[in-house]
């Protein structure tokens, strides 16, 4: 292992550059070979918010269900994506830190949290240099309804 230089990543930032090379390192990383890691919890979280009485949370789980048969690739995950765990150096993408929450699932999981980092335009353009550089299809609206049940999880709704 590395020592990586640089500083984690601002609460805020949205930038272009930033942001396609961010697309690019997600590309290598959903492109390494699993190597034992363990499924991803997205439909066990899922599962656990199926009866709640909050309207939300009811409505996240409704979401899901409908795109449920969609998420069927398999492919590493960071499994932790969001501005404490990427360095950056004079504002340039460099590295994914701390990996123990690796874990092999969608592609669309990985993408949950970081839009609270880089706002929902960076989030569509993010996702529009992803499918280009791995010539996957991502959909926006998948990514926002798993934050949406990945937030009810987190807050326990």
């Amino acid at each position: 292992m590395d020592w990586v230089y640089g500083e984690t990543m601002p609460k805020c930032f949205p930038d272009d550059h930033f942001i396609s090379d961010l697309a690019d390192a997600l590309v290598y990383v959903h492109d390494l070979l699993p190597n034992g890691r363990p499924a991803t919890n997205m439909f066990k979280i899922a599962n656990s918010l199926n009866e709640h009485e909050n309207w939300f949370t009811n409505e996240a789980v409704e979401e899901f269900n409908k795109i449920r048969n969609d998420l069927t690739g398999c492919v590493v995950l960071h499994g932790d994506l969001w501005n404490e765990n990427i360095i950056i150096e004079d504002g340039k993408f460099k590295a994914l830190i701390d990996w123990e929450h690796s874990q092999m699932g969608d592609p669309h999981w990985e993408f949950r949290m970081i839009r609270r980092f880089i706002g929902w335009d960076g989030l569509e353009k993010l996702l529009f240099r992803y499918n280009c550089s791995s010539g996957r299809m991502l959909k926006f609206s998948h990514v926002k309804t798993l934050d949406k049940l990945a937030l009810c999880h987190q807050h326990n709704f």
